[in-house]
């Protein structure tokens, strides 16, 4: 987090509607707001107030490169109150992770519960990590201390030829946790902080990718914000806000995993980073609509990740997915 963004009041103090809008299109145009991020901003808040608290809150939920575009626009709109505030935008020239290594790392895929009996979205995700350079590996029904565990045992391996880490869950879940099949609760702070450089030294300063395809509640529809804190370099992709449903059609899987796998097919030969492309993801999933009942979702991500992550365009062709966004 770039601690000058944390300064809300007197930020709130000097930012005009006009101001807003304008750094809501830039953060558009760059791929850091979905479409649907974008109109929730604008038609939920009365206030410009508020407009302004929501739209520092969903920025540093996006990490440093977020942080660093909505910075850029502040400087083209006003330089004197960004030079007042210490505001700084990232060096030129950032590169991105490297991702040379011919296995690019361990990608772990737990699948719980009632996922098993429509398996495609397992199929597709195996496809494509494998098809990017991962070891696949789908570890069927886990309780929630074999995933404890199983995450443990990922953590002892050497990871120090390989680029990162990538770990799926398929399961029910509820606010910031999912369900073992035994019904225990594994918080997700509780997986992450699994891999993180203290313990697993060879992932240390390492890309870890966490994507989390479960329920966090049991609403629908409105889209939230909400902050995370966390050591650097994760990436943790949820299929819905806290306290919200996640959709899924019962012959095709979830919303979520359909547009990840596709989305993932499409644009990683274009040179997308990763972050760009979970927010076309975002965008997918939150215009759909479920026939039955008019119902919504709104992905979200969170990131610490320092950089942009590309991955090489793979050398095979792209996967045939089972399944259609």
């Amino acid at each position: 987090m770039i601690p000058s963004l944390a300064n809300k009041h007197l930020i709130d103090e000097i930012f005009t509607t006009s101001v807003i809008k304008g750094l809501l299109d830039d953060l558009l145009q760059q791929h850091v707001f979905s479409t649907e991020e974008k109109d929730y901003m604008m038609e939920d808040f009365r206030t410009r107030a508020d407009m302004a608290r929501c739209l520092i809150d969903m920025v540093m939920t996006k990490g440093e490169r977020a942080s660093h575009i909505m910075i850029d626009g502040m400087k083209k709109r006003d330089p004197d109150l960004c030079s007042t505030l210490g505001l700084i935008s990232s060096p030129a020239g950032d590169k991105p992770y490297p991702m040379k290594a011919q296995t690019k790392g361990y990608c772990l895929i737990v699948n719980n519960f009632d996922f098993s009996s429509s398996p495609l979205g397992q199929k597709s995700l195996r496809l494509v990590f494998t098809w990017l350079g991962f070891k696949v590996e789908v570890l069927p029904d886990l309780t929630g201390e074999k995933m404890l565990s199983s995450m443990r045992e990922l953590a002892r391996r050497d990871h120090s030829w390989m680029d990162c880490v990538a770990c799926v869950v398929l399961s029910h879940g509820l606010e910031g946790g999912v369900y073992g099949v035994d019904g225990g609760v594994v918080r997700l702070k509780e997986l992450t902080d699994v891999l993180n450089g203290v313990r697993c030294s060879s992932l240390r300063g390492k890309p870890k990718l966490f994507f989390i395809q479960a329920c966090q509640g049991n609403k629908r529809e409105q889209a939230v914000s909400a902050q995370t804190d966390g050591p650097s370099n994760f990436l943790t992709a949820m299929a819905t806000t806290p306290s919200y449903l996640s959709m899924r059609v019962e012959d095709r899987g979830s919303w979520f995993i359909q547009s990840l796998c596709h989305n993932l097919v499409k644009l990683v030969p274009g040179g997308k980073d990763l972050a760009r492309i979970l927010t076309t993801v975002h965008n997918d999933v939150g215009n759909k609509s479920n026939r039955i009942g008019g119902r919504r979702q709104m992905p979200q991500h969170h990131t610490s990740l320092r950089t942009d992550l590309v991955f090489p365009v793979p050398e095979d062709p792209p996967p045939r997915l089972p399944t259609s966004p």
